[in-house]
């Protein structure tokens, strides 16, 4: 990494960061803002972002992080897929509004915050404060003898199978489970299947025979009304068809001396008729007229079994044919579970097959990489001045079985002295030998991916003295090969670094910022002096810090 600027983090109005190949230290008092920088890189890097991380009063949030000579083929197939051009160098970039909007950017084009991720992943190897706490367990455990055998294909193959066995478990279960109940359900269904069909309903049955109803329940009133209607229109001594007959003939007889009333004439003609169709229409309606009271009896019957079905599956007979059809539907399922209960076992036992077969390789890739990973840590356990610490790796059994990590159990184990037992690493009583037992196993997971830049917040906790020159020294000969940032308190560790920086937070009218000086020979002396003997500096830590200067470089 060359570059980091951040703006409008937390506390950080503007800063503007460089950084060399080499060792990297910033230092400055505890409160300063250190940690704030890393986690403002995790922005650009692709870490989760919010409102949160938005200064007081600003409108947005911005990080960016540029790397020089990007060039490989992860990132080049990176790039490809996410849709952005490859230069001398990589900008990452992340935006963060006050609303809680996130933008991303890879070499100013719109990136997803995954591909950020994928592409800080293959570049920045953090190593944080909390991440110790996780190292203490079996699976922060097994995740660093994961990255350091390239295990991560083989693990997502088992966490895959792992998932799909579980989901095909869960089914078969409840198919199981509830066989008692689908029993209950399909007797039901065939009952309300049988009961709609047996009914034979047509859509528009029930409005045919309540109009018929109708007719037969109001029989005679309807005889006598048409009867009636009839004799007025037609069969009556003074009918009015037969008098609009005379009136017929007393205007044609006036049309032929006056042509005017011929259009009248035409008129009263079709009227005659009109009545005269009514009056068959009347007719023919009273001769329909049925008061049989059987028919009505039955009519009323098959009313009342519409209505009682429709009371049971809808509230009209098309809702009811509807239900049918999903009755039926479902009745088919349930009577198909029988067999999806013989294609669940079959999938079940394929899917074991499987995963004993990924977890097996996944052990295997594990166990191949114990011997070399363990003298890695070993080597570097020497280096820390722990030649004598022996260090373990167990590869056993899970109890628990099947797991999405697969089916072993890792286990770290040290004795830092001769003669003591090899105790796992949360009972390793001195914090010293914890943090650079910590230091050493993070040192060789970080090597196997080749990270351009490898960053240490805060490596020195619990440490101090001779033991802090181990160090210093140790990250001196790690950033030979990688890039190292590292926050330090401790002037043993910071006079090994290529590049020093010190981050100071200023308060004044009612602001608070954070600001990080590059320091020249003479700053960094005054700032080791500091870290020697607190703020007040006198002549007797200036001698120190040079002391300490003059050794860590006859050392490189």
């Amino acid at each position: 990494m060359r570059d980091l600027n951040i703006s409008n983090v937390a506390i950080i109005d503007r800063l503007e960061m460089e950084f060399t190949p080499g060792l990297n230290l910033l230092t400055g008092e505890t409160g300063a803002g250190k940690s704030i920088i890393i986690d403002a890189l995790g922005l650009a890097l692709g870490a989760r972002g919010s409102a949160d991380l938005v200064k007081t009063g600003a409108k947005e949030a911005v990080v960016e992080a540029v790397f020089d000579n990007p060039d490989s083929e992860e990132i080049r197939r990176l790039a490809d897929e996410a849709g952005f051009s490859l230069g001398d160098e990589l900008i990452l970039r992340r935006r963060v509004s006050a609303k809680g909007v996130s933008r991303a950017y890879a070499n100013d084009s719109h990136a997803s915050v995954s591909t950020l991720r994928r592409l800080g992943e293959l570049l920045v190897n953090v190593h944080g404060q909390r991440e110790g706490d996780e190292l203490l367990g079996p699976e922060g455990q097994m995740a660093v003898l994961d990255a350091y055998a390239d295990a991560g294909e083989a693990a997502q193959r088992v966490s895959e199978t792992f998932d799909r066995l579980r989901s095909v478990e869960g089914e078969l279960e409840s198919t199981l489970t509830d066989e008692r109940a689908r029993a209950r359900e399909l007797d039901l269904l065939s009952h309300q299947v049988n009961e709609i069909e047996s009914a034979k309903l047509d859509p528009g049955e029930e409005e045919h025979l309540g109009r018929e109803s109708e007719l037969l329940r109001n029989a005679e009133r309807l005889r006598e009304l048409s009867d009636r209607a009839f004799r007025q229109l037609y069969a009556g001594d003074d009918a009015i068809t037969a008098r609009l007959a005379v009136l017929v003939g007393d205007v044609s007889e006036l049309a032929g001396f006056d042509k005017s009333f011929a259009a009248d004439r035409k008129q009263l003609e079709e009227t005659r008729y009109q009545l005269e169709e009514i009056a068959n229409s009347l007719r023919d309606f009273s001769a329909r007229i049925d008061d049989d009271p059987r028919r009505l009896e039955k009519i009323e019957q098959r009313l009342d079994a519409i209505r009682t079905l429709q009371r049971k599956y809808g509230e009209t007979t098309a809702e009811v044919l509807d239900y049918l059809e999903k009755a039926k539907a479902r009745h088919a399922e349930l009577q198909g579970a029988d067999e999806r209960l013989e294609i669940l076992r079959a999938e079940l036992s394929e899917l074991e097959g499987y995963y004993e077969s990924e977890a097996a390789e996944l052990r295997s890739i594990r166990e191949s990489s114990v011997p070399e990973f363990v003298a890695k840590v070993k080597s570097h356990l020497a280096e820390l001045a722990m030649s004598k610490a022996r260090f373990e790796v167990s590869l056993r059994d899970n109890p628990r079985g099947r797991t999405r990590r697969g089916k072993d159990r890792v286990a770290f184990r040290i004795s830092p002295n001769p003669g003591e037992d090899l105790k796992p690493l949360e009972k390793v009583a001195s914090g010293g030998e914890l943090s650079r037992l910590m230091l050493a196993i993070k040192s060789s997971s970080a090597e196997p991916k080749g990270y351009r830049t490898v960053i240490f917040d805060e490596v020195d906790a619990g440490i101090g003295g001779r033991v802090a020159e181990f160090v210093g020294r140790k990250l001196k000969r790690l950033s030979a090969s990688q890039q190292v940032i590292c926050i330090t308190h401790l002037p043993q560790i910071a006079v090994y670094a290529e590049h020093h920086s010190r981050v100071v937070k200023r308060s004044g009218a009612g602001v608070t910022e954070v600001e990080s000086r590059t320091l020249g020979e003479e700053e960094r002396v005054e700032e080791l002096a500091r870290m020697l003997g607190g703020e007040r500096i006198t002549e007797v830590t200036r001698r120190h810090a040079l002391q300490l200067l003059k050794q860590a470089r006859s050392y490189s």
